[in-house]
């Protein structure tokens, strides 16, 4: 027996694997290329921005960005810390240890020269990637106290894990 659920902008029903209507998903992706398209434009025309935009999409990105998937097995390392060193994750949702990010620990804006280095990156899920950008942002206090932790699971994992 199928299941059904209303979508959220029309209200018609749709499949529960669908998340809006075909007319309405239409809509909404053509906004969301909009966006992006404008976000881009914004990213492209600053100068230092654009630095940014085309290591991330460069060869070297995308050949250490693959080594510490591999050397962190796919695992968000923070959750798999948590997990390890209280028995408990953090975050609760069934994708969260799996990783979606190798997240800068000092950002490139503030030490270029640590782009690719291996010490720097750290797998994370994205609710990590957002809890570690949400501190990152309250202050320089808050952000070194966030990149102290990180350093240091960092450091536990590679001690006990990686050989």
């Amino acid at each position: 027996m199928a299941i059904y659920k209303h979508c959220p902008k029309c209200g018609k029903i749709i499949s529960i694997n669908e998340k809006y209507c075909s007319s309405c998903k239409e809509v909404v992706d053509n906004n969301n290329k909009k966006k992006y398209s404008n976000y881009n434009k914004k990213r492209y025309s600053d100068l230092e921005e654009r630095k940014y935009v085309k290591f991330y999409s460069s060869s070297e990105w995308i050949k250490i960005r693959d080594y510490i998937k591999i050397r962190d097995c796919g695992l968000c390392i923070p959750c798999f810390y948590s997990l390890c060193t209280s028995g408990n994750v953090i975050y609760k949702d069934e994708d969260t240890c799996a990783s979606e990010y190798s997240h800068h620990i000092e950002e490139l804006k503030e030490c270029w020269n640590k782009r690719i280095d291996d010490m720097n990156l750290i797998s994370v899920c994205s609710c990590h990637h957002d809890t570690i950008h949400r501190e990152y942002n309250k202050g320089i206090k808050e952000k070194e106290q966030m990149q102290k932790a990180l350093r240091e699971i960092l450091d536990w994992y590679l001690k006990n894990f990686c050989f």
